[in-house]
């Protein structure tokens, strides 16, 4: 099976340099577990690993957003079988007669 490896370094703190890399090649440090590559403007970048949660910009604000489209909704009331009323508010959910 063919493999892909990576230019990389255990020494921990090294950065490559401009000259060990080519435009968009990937470099590994796996001491401080960072990856790095060559922008297009010749620049050594560093490409994120773990990121601080406030750090992540356009964050969902809904369920939707995240993708999930089949939750129960935190308020809700619905008509059920024999003319119950089902209403959920948070956790609690209640069935009354009609």
């Amino acid at each position: 099976m063919a493999k892909v490896l990576l230019k990389r370094t255990t020494v921990a703190a090294r950065v490559p340099t401009t000259a060990q890399c080519d435009t968009g090649e990937l470099l590994v440090n796996l001491a401080d577990k960072l990856l790095y590559t060559k922008d297009g403007s010749g620049s050594i970048i560093t490409l994120p690993g773990a990121m601080a949660w406030s750090a992540v910009t356009g964050k969902p604000t809904t369920l939707t957003g995240y993708g999930i489209t089949d939750a129960a909704a935190q308020k809700a009331t619905a008509t059920v079988y024999g003319g119950m009323k089902a209403s959920l508010s948070g956790t609690t959910l209640t069935l009354t007669t009609t």
